[in-house]
């Protein structure tokens, strides 16, 4: 039996330096950057919603209002060295549930809910693969978030460690990458700076286009 487990990781520890305040519960549209991460993945079918959080811990806790059981805060005390310890944190967890994890960014508000499922649905089409592999959204050549990482149990996590990007490369050498192409130019677009909250502001003010 291959395991249809997953857990949503989102990894909320960044220190906002360029924000020059806490990011995550900055509001848009009615609802704080972490309640938009947790708004996409509530409506997928995962067993988990870990929340990572870093220096902002009491504040991010305060910043979700969303209500729902899945929700599960993980302190990352490590949190300045970098995202690779808070993804280090996130796929422990799954790793010792033997589940699969769906792995998102904090500040990637605009990000479509079409976009979750395509790589969520790619993600789980693979569960038989015999070695873990991850799942990135590509968009004309770029790729971005979410990631799926499919049987992360079999992974070596230690090398997340490794100072730089080193730890990243060592990660991926342990996975078969794979890819789904989606119709989604906002997979790589953080809100980072004040000009990206306003730019995320204004494009989710704006009506979707008619299908």
């Amino acid at each position: 039996m291959f395991s249809t487990t997953v857990h949503a990781i989102i990894l909320a520890a960044g220190q906002s330096t360029r924000m020059g305040e806490p990011k995550q519960t900055l509001s848009i549209e009615g609802h704080t950057l972490i309640d938009h991460a947790v708004l996409k993945v509530s409506k997928l079918p995962v067993e988990r919603i870990v929340i990572i959080t870093g220096e902002h811990h009491e504040a991010l806790k305060d910043a979700v209002t969303i209500e729902d059981s899945r929700i599960h805060f993980i302190h990352n005390p490590d949190y300045v060295s970098g995202q690779a310890s808070s993804l280090k944190k996130g796929l422990c967890y799954a790793q010792s549930r033997g589940a699969h994890a769906l792995v998102m960014l904090a500040d990637q508000p605009l990000i479509a809910a079409e976009t979750f499922k395509a790589v969520l649905d790619e993600g789980l089409s693979m569960k038989a693969s015999r070695k873990p592999y991850s799942v990135r959204p590509m968009f004309h050549g770029r790729q971005g978030h979410p990631v799926f990482f499919g049987r992360p149990y079999l992974l070596n996590l230690m090398c997340l460690k490794m100072p730089g990007d080193e730890g990243g490369k060592r990660l991926r050498n342990q996975l078969v990458n794979l890819h789904t192409a989606v119709d989604d130019p906002y997979i790589s677009f953080d809100v980072d700076t004040p000009a990206d909250l306003k730019k995320a502001r204004e494009r989710m003010q704006k009506p979707l286009p008619v299908q």
